[in-house]
This record gives structure tokens, sequence and C-alpha cells, in this order.
């Protein structure tokens, strides 16, 4: 039977060092250590709530940041009226 690499990678807050979780084959017991981490990740410092637009996208500038909690889309805003004609008017956006 062959070892298996278990592999967990935590994005820690700010001053914490990386973490890594070794276990060996017929080990029953879990060994963590800690290492400097070469690669800092920003805090996430845009919205967390957001509501699209119609005509135009929006971009979460997230990419290598971290987070503080789930970031959440709204849906786009749909209003419906009656119109004199008898029928509805939809307004989206």
């Amino acid at each position: 039977m062959s070892e298996a690499a278990l592999d967990i990678r935590l994005v820690p807050e700010e001053n914490v060092k990386d973490v890594q979780i070794s276990v060996g084959k017929n080990t029953k017991r879990v060994t963590i250590g800690i290492e400097k981490s070469t690669t800092p990740y920003e805090k996430y410092e845009g919205p967390y709530e957001v509501t699209p637009q119609f005509y135009y996208g929006t971009v979460l500038e997230t990419a290598d940041k971290v987070a503080k909690r789930n970031i959440t889309v709204s849906e786009i805003p749909v209003q419906s009226v009656s119109n004199p004609a008898g029928g509805q008017t939809v307004t989206i956006g």
C-alpha cells in the first residue's frame, strides 16, 4: 500500500504563519509544523454586499486576497407595475 499525502493549505490572518499537517502510513498521530509563508496575502477591503448593474459588469478585486466573510451578490432588481393598456410594465435594473 502506498503512502498517501494530504496537503491542506490554510490562509492565515495577518502575522500568523502557514500551517502544515502531515499524516504518515500507519501513524495514529498528526504532527503540525509551522513555517513562515513565502506568499503573503493581502486583506480584501472591497464591498461584501453587491447588487449587479444591468448594463455593465462589476469586478470585485479579490485575486490573491483574503476575505473575512462570504461576498453576497444580490439579484438584479425587477419591478412590475400595471400600465394604462391593461398590461404590466417591467423595469429591470
